[in-house]
């Protein structure tokens, strides 16, 4: 585990904490002076930008939170992984801002709607996991955009 503390801008950390909320309820964000730093990830770190982050069964029990829109703040990750928790909601547009990303799993939880067309824009994306689900609908037009993918699962 990696302990995330200082270096971190507003958004990064809003992001950070949108994420810990899946985790450990809505709660975290009610804290008061909430500090990145109590929260454990496993994460790899270059320059204070997280570049990867990985949320499974193995480090959580299931949750019931969903992914936000905040995460488009973290602009530096390359490997997003949240697999496994059972998560509901849906796979937020702002995931298309995410144009370092080589990898996304987001295998095993209860996503619903469709996938948003934004991912087209994830032209670095090797990797595309997002199988047992219950997402919904054609995978978007600009899923051809996506060059370097080599596995849709």
């Amino acid at each position: 585990m990696v302990s995330l503390c200082g270096g971190l801008n507003n958004g990064t950390t809003d992001a950070l904490i949108d994420l810990a909320e899946i985790i450990y309820g809505t709660a975290v964000r009610s804290m008061l002076n909430i500090d990145p730093c109590i929260i454990n990830w496993t994460s790899w770190l270059t320059s204070s930008f997280v570049i990867a982050i990985f949320i499974t069964q193995a480090f959580v029990p299931e949750v019931n939170g969903t992914l936000k829109d905040s995460i488009a703040q973290l602009t530096n990750l390359t490997s997003f992984q949240i697999s496994q928790i059972w998560m509901s909601g849906t796979i937020p547009d702002g995931i298309g801002n995410l144009l370092n990303l080589q990898s996304i799993d987001l295998s095993q939880n209860s996503l619903s709607g469709n996938l948003p067309s934004s991912i087209g824009n994830l032209t670095n994306l090797t990797l595309l996991d997002i199988h047992t689900n219950a997402l919904s609908g054609m995978f978007p037009s600009t899923i051809t955009h996506l060059k370097n993918l080599q596995i849709l699962y």
